[in-house]
This record gives structure tokens, sequence and C-alpha cells, in this order.
């Protein structure tokens, strides 16, 4: 037991003894690289410098050397790394580096100046996420350093509304931005059926199916209408920091019914009695469709994709009646394949039939009798090859097509 003590106590003193002395040959490369690296400050070789103060603060991170290299940056005109490096040094310093970081400060302002402007950023109320070029930089009141030029400045407060400006920085500025940003409420309505127009009464504000915004405290009146549906109005008291979500359902007319196209992709073109109504598009995330709200009796749907099969249909629809077509594209695997093998023996059948046309032309320009019976024979197979090519083609496109199959589903309110 004495033993294995007293060795594990050798073991400990010979590594302490091992980091004391790698951590003196670490001071030590770092004093040397330092000297080295201000002889050539010394020389205003800043390059040179600054690769030695770089390995001495690798060895000896020391805030010093921290200055020192802002310095090599600023020579070498690198403003924003000298920057960086001034602000890294004022953070670190320590009581002894009283004189560096007094003039660590006067160079970062002479660098502000010449490289932009500090922009004090204030709002009403405070604590606003303030937002440069879509980047987040801090809280109001902010001091915030931009660079010259154009920049977009937003000012964003949950319950307030956003509000944002652009602002030219010349270098050397004083700029100071102050926002008031107005309370609100957030509103939200949901149309029953989806396809209803919400409007927001004295405005040019409208909305299909959802309307959603921000709005200032007060009293705000909505028109909801769509045809054969009797058109709802309602009022919205909006105070701040109100959420409201609300749905508004509209009242069918008596002498009307519902009809939903429902598909599985988007773009299908919708007609009804040969007049286009609109396409199959996303709502809420419950997959491409489209109402519609028509006088009860016989109607004519017609729905096509772009360039592929389409679905016709004769139907009937009852007062206060709600029809759904549900409708699947679908492209067996067998046709697929007979596709691709029609068209295939197609391309090649016309390759092969120019191929002997060619050779045809020219052995019927021959003078002799044998050539141009030869050519006579190849003209002729020539015209097979061609249209049996023809025929593939023509025939692989329309198998590639695909088909609508559709189910009815009927329902009352």
């Amino acid at each position: 037991m004495v033993v294995r003590l007293l060795s594990s106590i050798l073991t400990l003193l010979c590594i302490l003894g091992l980091a004391t002395t790698s951590f003196a040959q670490n001071e030590d490369l770092a004093k040397v690289e330092f000297k080295e690296g201000f002889k050539e400050l010394q020389k205003k070789h800043y390059k040179a410098a600054l690769e030695h103060y770089e390995t001495s603060y690798r060895e000896s991170p020391r805030p010093r050397t921290l200055f020192n290299i802002a310095l090599c940056h600023e020579g070498m005109g690198n403003w924003d790394q000298a920057i960086a490096k001034f602000q890294e040094f004022i953070q670190q310093a320590e009581a002894r580096d009283a004189t560096f970081l007094a003039e660590a400060r006067e160079k970062l302002n002479a660098l502000h100046s010449r490289t932009g402007a500090l922009v004090h950023v204030t709002s009403r109320p405070t604590g606003a996420a303030v937002i440069v070029d879509n980047q987040v930089r801090g809280h109001t009141p902010l001091r915030v350093h931009l660079a010259s030029g154009q920049h977009i400045l937003k000012v964003r407060k949950r319950g307030a509304r956003t509000s944002s400006r652009r602002i030219v920085v010349h270098p050397g500025e004083n700029i100071s931005e102050s926002f008031q940003l107005d309370s609100v409420g957030h509103v939200r309505l949901h149309a029953k059926p989806r396809d209803a127009l919400i409007r927001r009464k004295g405005v040019d504000d409208v909305g299909t199916g959802v309307y959603e915004a921000d709005l200032s405290p007060g009293r705000y009146d909505f028109e909801v209408s769509l045809a054969g549906y009797r058109t709802r109005a309602l009022s919205i008291n909006v105070k701040a920091n109100d959420r409201l979500d609300k749905n508004v359902r509209l009242e069918a007319l008596s002498d009307t019914a519902e009809l939903r196209i429902q598909a599985d992709r988007r773009g299908a073109r919708v007609s009804i009695d040969g007049l286009i109504v609109g396409s199959t598009r996303d709502h809420d995330g419950s997959g491409p469709s489209l109402e519609r709200r028509l006088m009860a009796g016989y109607h004519v749907i017609f729905v096509e994709y772009e360039n592929e099969e389409s679905w016709r249909k004769r139907v009937h629809l009852s007062p206060g009646e709600t029809l759904q077509v549900n409708l699947r594209y679908q492209l067996g695997s067998g046709r697929q394949v007979a596709s691709w093998g029609l068209t295939t023996i197609g391309t090649v059948g016309l390759i092969a039939g120019v191929t002997m046309g060619v050779l045809a032309i020219s052995d019927m320009r021959s003078d002799s009798d044998e050539q141009s019976s030869r050519g006579n024979d190849r003209a002729m197979s020539s015209g097979i090859l061609l249209g049996a090519g023809a025929a593939g083609l023509v025939s692989g496109h329309y198998l590639g097509k695909g088909s609508l199959e559709a189910s009815l589903e009927r329902s009352h309110d």
C-alpha cells in the first residue's frame, strides 16, 4: 500500500514538473516572438510583425499582444480586423494596460469615423429588436457601428407595429434614429367557404378565405361575401396585444348548392357549363381544391390538366346540397412500360426509314437498271418503316398519358 502511494506521488510530481517546464518553454517562445514582432513593427513591416505577434499570442494569450496585433492590421489597412482586435483588447485589458487602453479607445473612434459611423437607435417602448440588413444587432436603446453606405434599419417588438426605414451612413457622422412603435393587435379571420372574400370596410384591404393583419387598437368593420351565400357583416374591437382568431361561416341561399373539387395535384383547370371558373390550389394544408356556389339544377363539370387527360360529367345539384368531386390522376406501371417500348420502337423505325430513304434516292439516281429497281424496293421499305415509326410514337404518346378518375360524395346541411 505504502509503495503504491509513493509511486503515485512520484508520478504526479513528474507530471507537474513536465507541465511547468512546458509552460516555461511556451512563455519563453512567446517573449521571443513578441520581441521579434516589435522589431518588425518599428520598421513598419506590418505583415512580418503580425506573424510574430500571432505566434506569441498562441503560446501565451496576453492582452498587450492583442493591442499590437490590432496595430499591425491598422498599418496594413485591414480596418475591420483592426476594429475587432482593438475591441477584443479593451474587453481583456488588465490594470497594467491602462495607458494602452486609452490609446486603443482613441484609435477605435478614429477607425469608426474612417469606416462608418455609430448609430444610436432608440424606440418607444424600449426593448425592441434592432434589425440591420436582416440581421438582429441588439435591442433598444442601442449604439451600433455601421459601415458607410445604405442600410435598412428595422425595429420590431411584439404587440407593436414593426417600423423600418432606409438610412445612409457617411464616415464620421453622428446618427440618431428614433422610432415610435404603435401598439397593435393581431387579427386572423377564416371564411367558410374558403373562396369567400373578406373585405375591411373603408380601405382597399381584401383577403380570399383568410384575412390576417396587425391592426392598431380600435373598432373595425368587415364584410364577408360569396356568390350564392348571404353576405355577412361583422365588427371587431381590437385591443393592444390582442391575438384574435375568428371563423366566419356564410349562410347558403336556399336555392343554391355547393360544389367542391378536391384533387391530388394543383393546377387542374375547372370549367362549369362551358365557363372556366378557376383551378385547384392549396388551402390551409387540406390539399388542392376549388369551391363554388351554384344554382340548383343540372351542370356540366369539365376538369383537365394541361396536355393530359380530362374528366367531364353532367351532374344534378339539389338546393342546400354539397357535392364533392374527388379527383385522382392515375398512370399504371404497365402503361408506362408499354409507352416506353412503343416510343423506342417508333424512334428506331423513323431512323431506319430515313436511312432507307437516303439509300433509295442514291440507288434511283443510278443509270443501272438493277440499282434503280433496288432503289424502288428500298423506297417502299422506307415508307413502311416511316409509317410504322410514326404510329409507334403516336401510340406511345397516348399510352403515356394518365387518366383522371373521380368519385362523388353528396351531403346536405
